[in-house]
């Protein structure tokens, strides 16, 4: 994972097509420790959410239309 790469959100049905932006990775934790398991994901719904590295996938390639979902993050 890499900041400002675009991931999809990894459901109990599979993988979810919400395209989202890694804003942090490694996060940190509230012991301001780096947490090389775990992301900071701002969401192309606006929402912001701190994710397991196993919970999301990265988009392989990004169409046009995915890029400027999160472009303004």
């Amino acid at each position: 994972m890499q900041v400002g790469g675009l991931v999809y959100w990894i459901g109990e049905t599979g993988v979810d097509t919400t395209v989202g932006k890694i804003l942090a990775y490694p996060a940190v934790d509230p012991d301001g420790v780096a947490d090389y398991d775990v992301a900071e994901v701002r969401w192309a719904d606006g929402e912001f959410e701190v994710c397991l590295l196993h919970e999301i996938a990265p988009v392989p390639d990004p169409t046009p239309e995915q890029l400027a979902a999160v472009a303004a993050f």
